[in-house]
């Protein structure tokens, strides 16, 4: 493992960021989704409880995607933008939910899940890491 590229280091310190953001946001997601889920709950129709569950995920993921950059970049020495993050994670959000109808997204639940789950994540860890790639292109 020591030989391995400079590039290939950095590809996989990428993916674990991303894949640990992701799991910071899923668990603040379920979090809100349960909140949302027991503040919305009507004893009427029983759909508010469903409506509060989706709210609280679709806005609690990309909070804990952003709260995840922050534990990552606090615990790793992972230096980078937590502002560009933040805005990454919730312009991937906003993508997916915009999107959804004039790219079919909500023609299949599955494809539209998976896209939100992966979108916010990813364009946050690009956004956190783009300050620092920035700084290693101008020194080389």
């Amino acid at each position: 493992m020591q030989n391995e590229p400079p590039s290939f280091r950095r590809l996989t310190a990428f993916a674990a960021v991303v894949l640990g953001v992701a799991v910071v946001g899923f668990l603040l997601g379920i979090l809100a989704a349960v909140i949302g889920c027991s503040l919305l709950q009507d004893d009427l129709a029983g759909f508010g409880g469903i409506v509060g569950a989706i709210a609280g995920f679709v806005i609690g993921y990309p909070i804990g995607v952003i709260l995840g950059l922050l534990l990552v970049g606090r615990l790793f020495h992972y230096r980078g933008s937590l502002w560009l993050g933040a805005v990454g994670s919730i312009l991937g959000g906003a993508l997916v939910i915009g999107l959804a109808e004039p790219l079919g997204l909500n023609l299949s639940p599955g494809l539209l899940w998976s896209s939100f789950l992966v979108l916010p994540p990813l364009l946050g860890a690009i956004g956190f890491r783009l300050k620092r790639a920035s700084r290693e292109a101008s020194t080389e």
